[in-house]
């Protein structure tokens, strides 16, 4: 924790800005105590160490009604955090629902867009497959996808057929690599049936503006470099 805290400091752009909080933090707002109470108390599944993983909170001063605290960055405050803390392992992540296709089944599920190192940080292994990582697209264009074991028991039967079959989100095609373990939502309490890129994909949530620098939108964790990273790979 005091290894990452003198990182920030050495970075002038968040030496006041970055709030960094065990465990997601605790701070005065009920809903944030609500996810602190579920790393501290009640683990969720599958997350290697979760009392290791932090989430970025920023404080910001408004001249008219003093300081709020946010959990939201931009997706280059991110790349700027990342690149500040080249020692830790740094993610980012944001949840919406999205009209999906299994084939011609349309329906809508609550999706995930996680940076590359997302399931690295959690230490989460797959029920089957594997799981994103910075590998980029498939060899047919296809961009790639993780879905929950819920998913995988109700449209395939938990079937094995599921990995490298098609999932459709808008407009957009993805390969099925790999089905997440039973019961995994990952840094947020909400339930979620697939995890695809953000790097390639932001603009399913965000249009064509989710880079600019004040689209304030993806949540931001951390592992504490205390942890061995190398247990968890």
């Amino acid at each position: 924790m005091l290894q990452i805290v003198r990182t920030v400091r050495r970075a002038p752009a968040f030496a006041t800005a970055v709030v960094l909080c065990w465990a997601l933090g605790i701070t005065a707002a009920a809903t944030t105590y609500s996810v602190a109470d579920r790393y501290f108390f009640r683990p969720p599944a599958f997350v290697v160490r979760p009392a290791d993983v932090m989430k970025f909170h920023i404080q910001v001063h408004y001249r008219d009604r003093g300081p709020s605290v946010s959990t939201k960055f931009g997706y280059q405050q991110f790349l700027a955090i990342r690149a500040a803390l080249k020692d830790v392992l740094v993610a980012a992540y944001e949840t919406a629902d999205q009209t999906a296709a299994f084939a011609s089944e349309f329906t809508t599920l609550p999706v995930a867009l996680v940076s590359s190192d997302y399931f690295r940080l959690l230490g989460v292994r797959p029920r089957a497959g594997v799981m994103l990582s910075a590998r980029g697209s498939s060899s047919r264009g296809y961009g790639e996808a993780v879905i929950s074991e819920r998913v995988w028991r109700a449209v395939y039967g938990a079937s094995d057929t599921a990995l490298n079959a098609t999932l459709r989100i808008q407009e957009r095609s993805f390969r099925i690599i790999g089905i997440a373990p039973e019961g995994f939502t990952g840094g947020d309490l909400r339930a979620i049936d697939a995890w695809i890129p953000l790097e390639e994909n932001g603009d399913l949530i965000r249009g064509r503006s989710w880079r600019l620098q004040d689209a304030w939108w993806l949540s931001v964790i951390a592992r504490t470099p205390s942890s061995n990273t190398e247990r968890i790979e």
